[in-house]
């Protein structure tokens, strides 16, 4: 399948999101018969999208998380 080349994706991980509800059908792929247990057509230009949206939460994670600390103040012992 050339868009596991072009996502350097395996094909498990693919299905893996896919199955997993990370990827959305309609959104991320189609089935090409309109049900589930037809051929797929992937969106190349999602999967990117969502590739990248997930990449910046992650590269994020450690700011937001210190963004929720609301004081530094000293805790009654």
């Amino acid at each position: 399948m050339e868009i596991l080349k072009l996502t350097n994706l395996s094909r498990t991980i693919l299905m893996g999101l896919k199955a997993s509800g990370k990827l959305k059908a309609g959104k991320h792929f189609v089935y090409v018969t309109g049900k589930p247990r037809s051929n797929i057509n992937w969106d190349l230009a999602a999967i990117e999208k969502w590739m990248l949206e997930e990449t910046q939460k992650s590269a994020n994670a450690h700011y937001e998380a210190a963004m929720k600390i609301e004081t530094y103040s000293e805790m009654g012992i």
